[in-house]
């Protein structure tokens, strides 16, 4: 439900009809705000609304989403939006630390680690909700809005922030924030180009899922 809305506010905006996408967007946001969220603000995949269970998406998938809403919400003027839209994108990820040959721990090191839990009389759910540091996202879209929308509002130093995470995360971005922070510009595009990463199943029973790039990209 969750991704027809977004893929009508996709489509509405490429329209160039951001009047239109307003109902679209601000259901899809409602969507993904709704409940669920932790103390320490990760991204969480379920709404429990009284009997009904609703999947958010995963984290990425809720990333570009709120991105959508934000460009929706600048290109209809309302910075203020845009940028709660915007920050939405920057929850904290899971870091689930290393396995045991020092590597990051991942998602079948986890699904491993949770079963182990289990067959020692423990809960799996429990070692996947608390056995984690709550760290700083790399979604270098998400703040590149957010500085937009910062510097719209005239909130300049939140604005370089965001612009200098930005190109700690892809220093490829560095002379892009640079000029976006100076001001230096009357307008800005942001293009979709290519393909999006594929989303697949894989593991034991394909209980796992990994997203896997569909084009070739920096």
């Amino acid at each position: 439900y969750i991704l027809d809305r977004l893929r009508l506010l996709i489509l509405t905006l490429a329209d160039g009809q951001p009047d239109a996408a307003e109902p679209t967007a601000n259901e899809a946001y409602q969507l993904l705000r709704t409940q669920g969220l932790n103390a320490d603000k990760t991204a969480a995949s379920v709404i429990f609304n009284e009997r009904v269970r609703t999947w958010k998406g995963e984290p990425f998938e809720q990333a570009m989403a709120y991105s959508y809403i934000a460009v929706q919400k600048a290109m209809r003027g309302e910075w203020d939006n845009a940028r709660a839209a915007a920050q939405s994108s920057l929850f904290l990820l899971r870091d689930f630390g290393e396995n045991e040959r020092g590597e990051k721990l991942t998602a079948e090191d986890l699904a491993r680690r949770a079963a182990e839990t289990e067959a020692r009389g423990g809960s799996g759910d429990a070692l996947i909700d608390h056995g984690y540091t709550p760290i700083k996202t790399d979604f270098a879209l998400g703040y590149l809005l957010a500085g937009l929308s910062n510097r719209a509002l005239g909130r300049v130093d939140e604005a370089s922030d965001n612009f200098r995470e930005a190109a700690a995360v892809n220093p490829a971005l560095g002379p892009l924030c640079e000029q976006l922070r100076t001001g230096d510009f009357n307008t800005v595009f942001v293009v979709d180009y290519g393909v999006g990463p594929r989303k697949t199943a894989f593991g034991r029973d394909n209980a796992l899922v990994r997203f896997e790039p569909a084009w070739r990209s920096t």
